[in-house]
């Protein structure tokens, strides 16, 4: 190789990235069907967790199919509910009640739209008696109202 000039660049800097459409289609599933990405970061062959948070600000599709996979696995949570909820027995009630409680929680997280609680209502007219107890009318679809009837912001 005497006489041939190599051009030397500049090295990379980091790790280089194993991000592959195949590696991100399997880590969406797993996350669709319900695993965490805790569980996944810890199988032999998917990268660490800032690995795949870092995908997600450089991949704005596996940022997107991420978000989806998310979603529908709130899905299979609300099938995970249901199933606890249908094979419950009475001794077990309070643990069923918190892993229901924990199940419903996650998948209003993993899917607002979906599963999330619904807005309170809206409070008219509240009032205090003599003793110091407030009455309270609830009316479903109002919009809340100052005192002066203009609506709240």
């Amino acid at each position: 190789m005497a006489g041939k000039d190599l051009e030397v660049g500049p090295r990379p800097i980091g790790r280089p990235t194993i991000y592959t459409q195949e590696l991100a289609d399997r880590i969406c599933e797993l996350i669709a069907n319900g695993e965490t990405i805790r569980m996944i970061v810890a199988m032999h062959d998917m990268p660490v967790w800032s690995t795949i948070w870092r995908w997600q600000r450089e991949h704005p599709e596996f940022s997107a199919q991420y978000t989806r996979a998310r979603e529908a696995s709130a899905e299979m949570l609300e099938a995970e509910i249901i199933d606890v909820a249908r094979t419950s027995r009475p001794e077990y009630a309070q643990s069923t009640k918190v892993l229901v409680d924990t199940l419903k929680w996650v998948a209003a997280r993993r899917n607002r739209k979906l599963l999330a609680d619904k807005e309170p209502p809206a409070v008219e007219g509240a009032q205090t008696d003599q003793t110091g107890s407030v009455t309270v009318r609830f009316v479903k679809g109002k919009a809340p109202q100052t005192d002066d009837g203009d609506p709240a912001s």
